[in-house]
């Protein structure tokens, strides 16, 4: 949801986010999709938030990824 905190580790979001088929390029494709709703913000957060690990130095859109 969009409600200003970040899914629970066990939810559906987060089981996908860490998902090892979904690649780094895919959460930036997410994050640069300039979707309407979609806050950037949150979404480069979101992997950090889901317990997934980013290796340090990815970025995407030009802002890097909280590893």
């Amino acid at each position: 949801g969009n409600t200003g905190t970040p899914p629970a580790y066990d939810s559906q979001c987060c089981k996908l986010v860490r998902d090892p088929k979904w690649t780094d390029q895919c959460l930036c494709a997410v994050v640069s999709s300039h979707f309407p709703g979609v806050d950037e913000t949150k979404a480069l957060n979101l992997a950090h938030d889901c317990g997934r690990r980013v290796p340090k130095g990815i970025y995407c859109d030009g802002r890097p990824v909280p590893p």
